[in-house]
């Protein structure tokens, strides 16, 4: 089946399969961001305090970037 390929293609790599249950017992998900919008990580790096640039990140994920990087490649 295709599922049982991708899973065996991503352990393949490396990767752990792990259940929801144990996933979301990482303490990154205890953490409650004070500030939201964007992902996660982005919600996380602006409640510590850190900026746009030190995080790495464009603060809008409507998808506009990722549209223009496509028609630039002919897509």
């Amino acid at each position: 089946m295709w599922l049982d390929d991708v899973i065996r293609q991503f352990k393949d790599m490396g990767w752990t399969i792990t259940t929801p249950a144990q996933a979301y017992a990482d303490p990154v998900y205890r953490f409650m961001p004070e500030r939201s919008g964007g992902s996660l990580l982005l919600a996380m790096g602006r409640s510590l305090g850190l900026k746009p640039a030190e995080l790495g990140l464009r603060l809008m994920d409507d998808g506009d970037f990722e549209i223009e990087a496509l028609a630039q490649q002919g897509l």
